[in-house]
């Protein structure tokens, strides 16, 4: 699947990515002979996801082009947090100690945020189809 990109979406993809890799690294979760890995999504329902199978973080490529940085950056936290803690633990207390720990908001989503941006989303890709990751 390929995506129109607007004038900057690349660097900023490109930016998002060196620092889910950095935070990655700075988390211990490259380190090893079975690091994680980051990989793009395109869903438009989720901004990120924690898979302990793959032993991947995908980020929304949708909504990293359409959040704030400092969202952005929350984001890679947040599922960096479910690696550390153990994805069975969802966003339990566990979940949130982590986050705190290492500088996430132990929130679930920005859901405002998210139901306001999703018509904004659809509006900018439509002629993409919309798809879940399972969380």
């Amino acid at each position: 699947m390929e995506l129109k990109y607007r004038l900057g979406d690349e660097e900023r993809l490109l930016r998002v990515r060196r620092r889910a890799i950095k935070e990655m690294k700075r988390h211990g979760l490259m380190r090893g002979k079975d690091p994680w890995q980051f990989e793009w999504s395109y869903g438009k329902t989720i901004l990120g996801h924690c898979d302990p199978v793959d032993k991947a973080i995908r980020l929304s490529k949708y909504w990293m082009l359409s959040i704030k940085w400092e969202q952005c950056v929350d984001t890679i936290l947040h599922e960096i947090a479910h690696a550390i803690a153990g994805c069975e633990h969802g966003h339990d207390r566990v979940w949130q100690k982590t986050c705190v720990k290492i500088g996430a908001k132990p929130e679930r989503c920005y859901e405002g945020e998210f139901q306001r941006k999703r018509k904004e989303l659809n509006y900018n890709y439509p002629d993409l189809h919309r798809y879940r990751i399972s969380h």
